[in-house]
């Protein structure tokens, strides 16, 4: 269960996700979730935006140009996996 200041920054980054028409903050959030555990909701707003193929493309740049190579279709199993790890400690709870 959220906590007030929790679910106030949960909605704030829900809705700068929403509002991103360059794809900077979804990028930023994008980076972040791919390595912590975020909300569900932060998750599932990432998933439905237009600008994540963007967002992925700039990861993908970012990651070959450090030697990593991860693809479009591995980043974004990596959102769906921790969105379903959430769903799950959720219902145990």
């Amino acid at each position: 269960m959220d906590h007030g200041i929790s679910k106030e920054c949960i909605e704030t980054l829900t809705d700068r996700i929403k509002n991103d028409i360059s794809g900077e903050v979804i990028y930023l959030i994008l980076d972040q979730c791919l390595d912590y555990n975020h909300s569900e909701k932060i998750i599932e707003v990432l998933l439905e935006r237009k600008y994540l193929n963007k967002c992925l493309e700039i990861r993908i740049a970012k990651e070959e140009k450090y030697g990593k190579k991860r693809r479009r279709k591995e980043i974004v199993e990596s959102l769906k996996e921790n969105l379903y790890s959430l769903r799950k400690k959720e219902k145990q709870t």
